[in-house]
């Protein structure tokens, strides 16, 4: 695991020492990475360099590694699961191996293969590898966005690197801030690829790589595409749950293969339970499970995990996150943060990593099983409006409407009801990009932006995606979940909290087969009217406490509308005062004014878009 970073000179704009002094600063700005060793190779028109925190082959794994004549060369961040299978076919086919790596299997797959090696890799990575034979580098991104990479087209000269800051910081970009990832970040609480809060830097997409040549011709290709496998889908649900259960546990056995101490996040859910469960029974020893707690009992549910890790016999590790604490917390996240990202879990899971990177240096989480299997209430919207479709219209209109309009919007049940009204007469697109958008609705990005600044043509981005393949509604919403919603948010947030604190994660539910496999199964197998994961919860019920899979859905949440009220006022309403917003003459005063008072009265929870506005403001006092 490492951070990678590389400047391409078009123009001779540099010499060979100030692009090698170059990336050894943008190597800096991200040591925590991979604090325990640099690597960086000078060719005559790019530099490309590394950071390492050693996972596999400890002893000569160190970048940048060399084919034999030494005319391929690679900087690698990641891990490749199937690499001990492909240096066995790799070595029958004659090619020889000085370490013992994964990234050395990459620089001879690519000699066997070229391009095509990319999509044979099972695994998470970004990776720049230089072929001197046609003066080529390629810069590589894994298929579902588990690792970063950032790049830039500027003045003659190309630049990537694992974050964001790498570039902003080394003067190698204009900080312009790009209207429309700022309006998606502000609608989505993310930034998705390709964009970046930055018009000059984007983010690689998954599943894609740039070919730069040395006379400068660019392009970006797209090396791997989801799509629906036909004899899956054909499965009997039987056959489906045997299926399952053999791939899962495969991806969890290849993901424990590392020469350093490791362990799992265990929040008390399905899915990271069943990460943990799978552990134990392939270890010969206690594996270390972490989970956090909070003093607010209604978002502690620290019990459950320790009830499954008593069921499992694991060596348990449990923090209580307080307020105090979580300050802390905050003040590290925002100060060191690339660009504006709002999904508040972060703040659990970095405490989490920085409470487990004391005890390993490898973790396995159950993220991911939400977006293959159909965990989270917005895939029941479609049958919720429906149902609520079939009530009498004077009904809905004189009854259940205008019970609603007197309701305060601060209960989980009244969002829940008002978000079906809202979403009923809807198109099925109209209402998978609503509930997509958990900070600011459209009508209020323009209340809340100054004129001209509100751009929604990142909506065309999602569009373009659900329309992409012709399947269900809710295969459509799953499609766009796995491109866009995987990569911006729950994968970005665990990578930079889990990096920051030197500690790898590892997410077997994204395995290359298994997300072709959830994605090809049936609907009515993943959800069945209200029962959401249902193949999932089925396949593993056996092996987990009684009534484990009936908890309700569980994960590191935190309780901000509790604070925002309470403890974190006064904080917030100076992050959000008005000398503050009249810095970069973005927002309206008065908007978030009123929305600050609907909080603090009780009447609307404004816990997401309060979040939003606080890290953008604290994001941008410091870049």
């Amino acid at each position: 695991m490492c951070g990678i970073n590389g400047v391409v000179d078009f123009i001779n704009r540099y010499s060979v020492d100030k692009r090698h002094n170059i990336v050894h600063r943008m190597n800096q700005q991200i040591i925590y990475r991979g604090p325990d060793d640099e690597g960086i190779f000078d060719g005559p028109w790019l530099s490309m360099g590394m950071r390492r925190l050693s996972i596999i082959d400890l002893a000569s794994g160190r970048q940048p590694i060399f084919n034999e004549d030494g005319s391929i060369v690679i900087v690698f961040n990641g891990e490749i699961y199937n690499y001990k299978m492909l240096r066995k076919e790799l070595e029958k086919k004659g090619h020889s191996f000085k370490t013992n790596s994964d990234t050395e299997v990459i620089v001879h797959l690519y000699e066997e293969k070229s391009v095509g090696a990319f999509s044979e890799l099972d695994g998470m990575f970004s990776f720049a590898i230089y072929d001197r034979n046609i003066e080529r580098l390629y810069v590589v991104r894994d298929r579902m966005g588990e690792k970063p990479l950032f790049y830039s087209n500027i003045n003659g000269s190309f630049a990537f690197g694992s974050e964001l800051k790498s570039l902003s910081n080394c003067n190698l970009i204009e900080k312009n801030i790009d209207e429309t990832a700022l309006t998606m970040f502000l609608q989505y609480t993310y930034i998705p690829a390709p964009l970046t809060i930055y018009k000059d830097v984007k983010k690689l997409s998954p599943g894609h790589y740039v070919e730069i040549s040395n006379a400068g011709d660019i392009n970006v290709k797209q090396y791997w595409h989801l799509s629906i496998d036909h004899d899956i889908e054909k499965m009997s649900y039987d056959e489906a749950i045997d299926e399952l259960r053999v791939r899962l546990n495969k991806s969890v056995k290849d993901r424990m293969n590392c020469d350093v101490p490791y362990g799992a996040f265990l929040s008390g859910g399905l899915d990271s339970g069943i990460i943990s469960t799978l552990m134990a029974k392939n270890s010969t020893k206690p594996i270390n499970t972490f989970s956090i707690g909070f003093e607010e009992a209604d978002y502690d549910e620290s019990k459950n995990a320790a009830i499954l890790a008593k069921n499992i016999g694991s060596k348990h590790h449990t923090e209580i996150l307080k307020y105090n604490q979580a300050m802390e917390i905050i003040e590290e996240i925002v100060n060191n943060m690339d660009e504006p990202f709002a999904d508040s879990s972060a703040l659990p899971v970095f405490l989490v990593s920085r409470f487990a990177a004391k005890n390993v240096k490898v973790v396995l989480t159950g993220d991911a099983g939400d977006e293959c299997f159909l965990g989270y209430d917005k895939y029941l919207i479609h049958y919720y409006s429906d149902l609520y479709n079939k009530v009498p219209a004077f009904m809905r209109k004189n009854v259940i409407e205008k019970a609603l309009s007197h309701m305060n919007d601060t209960s989980v049940l009244s969002r829940k009801i008002g978000k079906v009204v809202r979403n009923a007469s809807q198109t099925p697109y109209e209402r998978t990009i609503s509930v997509m958008k958990l900070g600011f609705k459209n009508n209020e990005c323009i209340s809340l932006l100054k004129d001209g600044v509100a751009d929604f043509s990142g909506d065309s981005m999602i569009s373009s995606r659900y329309n992409e393949i012709d399947a269900s509604q809710i295969r459509k919403t799953q499609y766009v979940d796995l491109r866009y919603v995987l990569e911006g948010d729950m994968l970005a947030k665990v990578d930079r909290m889990s990096m920051r604190n030197s500690l790898e994660t590892r997410t077997p539910l994204i395995a290359n087969d298994i997300v072709q496999f959830a994605f090809s199964l049936q609907d009515n197998y993943k959800i069945e009217g209200k029962n959401k994961k249902k193949i999932l919860k089925d396949a593993f019920e056996g092996i987990l406490p009684e009534g484990y899979t009936r908890l309700p859905k569980s994960g590191f949440g935190i309780p901000l509308d509790h604070w925002f009220r309470n403890e974190m006022q006064i904080e917030l309403k100076d992050v959000l005062s008005a000398n503050q917003i009249r810095k970069h003459g973005l927002f309206s005063e008065q908007y978030i004014n009123q929305i600050i008072s609907e909080h603090l009265d009780g009447r609307v929870n404004r816990k997401s878009e309060l979040w939003a506005l606080y890290v953008f403001q604290r994001w941008y006092d410091n870049n």
